[in-house]
């Protein structure tokens, strides 16, 4: 009897698959392998072409053309970021519309993180283990987010995320359900997601913006913490769930779209900033986090380059690793202030208690924020690989998304320094200070002129174009800028040169925009 049930089975999915068509453009180099899903609306196949290479093919009615255009438009604008599919193609043929992509080789989401679930005894360590992933999810989805106007996903689940294990990253594998906000409109019009995971604003309570986005990662978190995907946690009731961790969860799946995070960004700054906590409250630190936020926050306080680089490297070595360590199982630590404008605030000192009690570091009674500039690498990469493509479109929507997640940093915004712009002449030697410095020093150049100008870099991306190349081309000393050095060394050596390289970046914008304006930038007095 149950060899009957499969037999028949398998026949009648053999079947299926034997009536299924595909376009008569694609029909003489592919054939379907497999059917993912087959609605009314929609299908979903995997092809292979005639060397056995893997795609997916998207397959609508008419109907739903605009969302399957832009989500082809907006995967050929990003084609080396390796947290999304490459496009192929998109046409339509007999009022069908099809997007060919990429198929992306790895468990999804939901799997893998079943997977992490069972090498850990204590859900304290599956929690850190998966504090990489959710922040990872945050950054994909704020360059969605940083789009003009801004993409919202509304589909954000499991399912929609792969782990390549081949690049180790997660990759947004499906953006169709996405829409541009359009500040106009009071609420939407046509529910589109998954129940469950979709906010209160999608069944007509509001129209979705950013904040729908937040939620839905909130309802993803839930999701993977209880290992229910199907009916993801209407709270944060799980068993096991440490009651800081809960707190940034209930804020970002909030009824109220006001009582969330504003930004993705925003929630991944309260899950940084939950790790960094954690791993300081190790009893025996092994990975030398303590060590690298101390080098971190007395290279963005002092100025100094080097200490600031090492930090941010050692750093960033122990949140690559946070998923694979086991960590010591603490007590939940007190709710967190799970704001991003929120500051570390400390009472007036004790004179009471001896200063051997005092477990803050100067950084933090600064209200120095957690800074992770190397999550903007990848972005920079991809600038650099279109400037050497002759890509403008990609260098200029690259360049802009970029530049506008640096001035959400609060790090980077916090006691802003004097504009220099407005100087007659620079100071002798005003240059010689840290890389991080110079980009705070380029975000306020002339108020704050790369801010404003966001939005129309699409008028100058050949201009913008031009002056990349030419650092990464041009001669008369322009092989020792730190863009040439950075894109022509090997991966060991390039974080010797990756703030300034940043800093090069923002300063040929500022340039292109000076020419506009016929602006003089104001020059070192040795150098008049």
């Amino acid at each position: 009897m149950e060899n009957s049930k499969k037999e028949n089975f398998i026949h009648q999915y053999k079947s299926q698959i034997a009536h299924a068509t595909l376009p008569r453009r694609l029909a003489e180099d592919y054939s379907i392998s497999s059917i993912i899903k087959d609605t009314a609306d929609k299908k979903v196949y995997l092809l292979k072409d005639q060397h056995n290479q893997s795609f997916i093919l998207k397959c609508c009615s008419a109907m739903y053309a605009n969302a399957l255009q832009q989500e082809y438009d907006f995967l050929t604008h990003h084609t080396n970021m390796d947290c999304f599919p490459g496009a192929v193609t998109f046409f339509e043929e007999s009022d069908v519309c099809f997007l060919l992509r990429d198929y992306i080789k790895g468990p999804l989401l939901g799997e893998h993180s079943e997977h992490l679930y069972a090498r850990y005894t204590h859900f304290r360590d599956f929690e850190n283990a998966l504090l990489p992933y959710m922040m990872e999810c945050c950054q994909i989805i704020s360059i969605l987010h940083h789009e003009k106007p801004p993409i919202i996903h509304r589909d954000i689940k499991p399912e929609n995320f792969v782990w390549e294990e081949s690049s180790q990253t997660l990759v947004l594998i499906d953006i169709d359900a996405g829409r541009q906000f359009t500040p106009s409109k009071t609420r939407d019009t046509v529910f589109t997601g998954t129940y469950g995971n979709a906010a209160p604003e999608q069944f007509g309570f509001g129209q979705s913006d950013i904040r729908t986005d937040v939620y839905g990662l909130g309802k993803t978190f839930l999701s993977l913490l209880s290992g229910n995907e199907s009916s993801p946690e209407s709270d944060t009731d799980i068993p096991g769930l440490s009651a800081d961790l809960a707190t940034i969860l209930q804020k970002a799946t909030s009824f109220k779209p006001e009582d969330r995070y504003t930004t993705v960004l925003q929630f991944q700054k309260a899950l940084l900033k939950l790790q960094i906590q954690r791993n300081q409250k190790k009893d025996k630190p092994r990975s030398g986090f303590g060590r690298s936020l101390t080098l971190l926050f007395a290279g963005i306080v002092l100025g100094s380059g080097i200490g600031s680089g090492i930090g941010v490297m050692v750093a960033q070595k122990s949140f690559q690793t946070a998923s694979t360590t086991s960590v010591n199982t603490q007590q939940d630590e007190s709710a967190l202030p799970v704001s991003e404008t929120d500051t570390i605030k400390f009472s007036e000192p004790d004179t009471c208690v001896s200063q051997k009690d005092d477990k803050h570091s100067l950084a933090e009674k600064a209200g120095v924020e957690a800074f992770d500039a190397y999550k903007y690498q990848d972005q920079i990469d991809t600038i650099i690989v279109a400037a050497y493509q002759n890509d403008a479109k990609s260098v200029t929507s690259n360049l802009e998304s970029l530049i506008s997640q640096l001035y959400e940093e609060p790090e980077l915004t916090r006691n802003p320094p004097e504009d220099y712009s407005t100087y007659d002449v620079l100071p002798k030697g005003y240059w010689i200070l840290s890389g991080m410095d110079a980009v705070r020093l380029r975000l306020v150049y002339r108020d704050s002129i790369l801010k404003k100008n966001i939005g129309s870099y699409k008028d100058y991306d050949a201009q913008l174009l031009h002056m990349i190349r030419h650092c990464l081309y041009g001669t008369n000393g322009s092989d020792t800028s730190n863009l040439y050095q950075y894109a022509h060394s090997t991966p060991d050596k390039r974080n010797n040169y990756y703030e300034f390289c940043l800093s090069d970046l923002l300063d040929n914008v500022q340039c292109v925009l000076d020419q506009r304006d016929n602006f003089t930038c104001p020059q070192e007095a040795d150098s008049q």
